[in-house]
């Protein structure tokens, strides 16, 4: 089947120059597009390549072998970050016989120094021209937030967004995730919802925080700064006092903490609007007073304040006053000091691992303290919201002991056979082929039984390698010309799938699945045992010295141990029940990298 791919990088351009360029050319060329895969709904960037549906779909397609050549207006359209990203989509196109082709390029898959040459660079300026409009884009929002407009974003709980153009033209005020009331001087309104769907502008126009228009909003603010700077009271039970009382944030969510903590150190609140409080772009972002490459890749990384970008001047009267601004400022810097944690301690290694059962959320970690004088594991969700949270989480505290008594009998239980194959032979690693867990073992087993069908059990590599000769037929000339004929039937059907009734669809869905299963069988009456047999072996030997290196470090520091299990374990899911006012571990679910689920049953003791 011959597919097409268009994209477009939002939703507010058109893929209809791309559709008439690729029908242009494939005509010329003799194509028929069976297939279109487009990315033309929301954002679809080009060095996002994971969050494109259709482009996902189309490498899907292509790696189930259904697709044999892609069409696209330009490189450029294909889309990739950067020269490497480029080179990894090419070897799977080329590894499942598919070419790529561009309208603009020729065929972009050819393995000429040339072709090569020149998707590089052409890579290395798609990655630069990002570069470059993104440096430009956020030289320009460093000199707007100076002069104290906009930057987009949900606005500090309490704020509207103004228009000005000498006078304020109109407003904007959020009253959910994506549902924004724009009201104008005389009181019309209009309701704009949606994603990306923000009212427009005209060119000379300027956007603006500005104290919303709604007393009761305002008054939580005063409320909140308040109950902070007079009160032995946190900004976690600030945030529960404010779900009590039934008051959601500017976008209809529940507070909690963080939020709180944010709008008292948000200087907004005082007149002074400041922008880069926090980090999430892709490419450049504004460090120490310059525009940089951006190093870390994580989203919402925080800034020093001194990386605040703000106003000289105040840009509206305060909504709260300078001395209770000072106060509230005074506890926050207190209570960081108090509140700092120590690097967490090497005993407490297994907190990567852990997620609550319930709300699916990681468990933090708590260190020993006075009152509590062993370290254990709680509740994330219960950490951000307390008792008043979204999932109706307890704190589910457990002890980093039980767990790690339950994980390490894990080990013991379900290791033991993986571990002494790091210490055995050929014929030791075959005769212990059988343990359950391991992915890779269970498919040498289903190698052996195909190699072994009338022939004795081998016991060494080479005798290995000798069986699975004699399953390689001499003239395979015949088998060849089936597996052929069966292709051409597939992709005749393929080609001609999407243009039948739905009922049709169903019975060619049918016919295909038969087809490929008849394929599979042909081919494997030819297939040659030896590499397979290589792969899954070095495969099983792998697994076998991750865990042989994990039993090795039982007494070795908690990082160490952190690292061993993470080649052996992806994630541990903690289950809770309820006796009285306590939670109690009633099970584990330990998720290996390879191989099922294996469940650990409940506990008696309270966590």
């Amino acid at each position: 089947m011959i597919a097409a791919y268009l994209r477009v990088s939002s939703d507010k351009q058109d893929v209809q120059r791309q559709r008439q360029s690729i029908e242009v050319w494939s005509e010329r060329q003799g194509f028929a597009i069976a297939h279109w895969f487009e990315d033309s709904e929301g954002r679809n960037p080009r060095d996002k390549a994971a969050k494109r549906p259709e482009f996902q779909r189309l490498l899907s397609s292509v790696d189930s072998g259904l697709i044999s050549k892609i069409v696209v207006d330009s490189q450029d359209r294909f889309g990739t970050k950067d020269a490497y990203e480029l080179g990894k989509f090419l070897t799977l196109l080329r590894e499942n016989d598919c070419e790529l082709w561009s309208v603009n390029q020729g065929l972009l898959s050819a393995d000429d120094d040339a072709t090569i040459l020149t998707n590089t660079i052409g890579a290395l300026t798609s990655t630069r021209e990002q570069k470059e409009k993104a440096a430009r884009n956020l030289s320009g929002k460093v000199q707007k937030a100076k002069l104290g407009e906009y930057q987009g974003g949900y606005p500090p709980y309490g704020l509207d967004v103004a228009c000005f153009n000498g006078v304020e033209k109109w407003r904007v005020q959020w009253v959910g995730h994506f549902e924004r009331w724009k009201t104008y001087p005389n009181g019309e309104r209009e309701l704009f919802k949606g994603k990306d769907n923000f009212p427009a502008k005209d060119a000379n126009d300027s956007l603006r925080f500005r104290p919303g228009t709604d007393p009761k909003r305002l008054e939580v603010v005063r409320n909140v700064f308040r109950w902070f700077a007079t009160e032995s009271i946190s900004a976690g039970k600030i945030a529960e006092r404010l779900r009590v009382m039934g008051i959601v944030s500017t976008v209809g969510t529940q507070w909690n903490k963080i939020m709180i903590r944010q709008m008292l150190a948000n200087p907004v609140y005082i007149g002074f609007p400041s922008w880069n409080k926090r980090g999430g772009s892709r490419f450049k972002e504004f460090i120490d007073g310059q525009v940089r490459d951006v190093k870390g890749k994580k989203v919402g990384r925080k800034r020093a304040s001194s990386d605040f970008v703000t106003t000289t001047r105040a840009e509206f009267e305060p909504i709260v006053n300078k001395e209770m601004w000072d106060a509230v400022q005074a506890k926050l810097s207190d209570t960081k000091q108090r509140t700092k944690r120590p690097a967490q301690v090497a005993e407490l290694w297994l907190k990567s691992f852990l997620y609550c059962g319930k709300c699916g959320k990681p468990m933090r970690a708590s260190n020993p303290q006075p009152r509590m004088e062993y370290g254990s594991y709680f509740c994330g969700m219960y950490g951000t919201y307390g008792k008043v949270n979204p999932t109706d989480c307890r704190c589910h505290r457990v002890k980093h002991s039980l767990i790690e008594a339950i994980v390490e009998k894990y080990l013991d239980e379900s290791g033991a056979s993986l571990a002494e194959l790091g210490e055995c032979d050929d014929s030791g690693l075959f005769e212990n082929a059988y343990s359950q867990w391991s992915k890779a073992i269970y498919q040498r087993n289903q190698l052996w039984l195909k190699m072994n069908a009338t022939a004795r059990s081998p016991t060494t590599i080479e005798e290995i390698y000798n069986v699975s000769k004699r399953y390689i037929p001499q003239d395979t000339g015949d088998v060849q010309a089936a597996i052929d004929a069966k292709e051409i039937e597939l992709d005749e059907m393929l080609a001609g799938f999407f243009r039948l009734a739905p009922t049709l669809q169903q019975r060619a869905n049918q016919r295909m699945e038969t087809l490929n299963a008849e394929i599979a069988e042909l081919r494997s009456t030819v297939e040659d045992l030896r590499t397979p047999w290589a792969v899954v072996l070095a495969e099983c030997q792998k697994r076998s010295e991750a865990m042989a290196y994990a039993a090795s470090l039982e007494d070795q520091e908690g990082p160490r141990r952190a690292e061993a299990l993470s080649k052996v374990v992806d994630r541990i899911v903690c289950h809770f029940r309820y006796q009285g006012a306590k939670s109690i571990l009633d099970a584990l679910e330990i998720y290996p990298v390879v191989g099922e689920c294996f469940t650990v049953g409940a506990s008696s003791e309270p966590g």
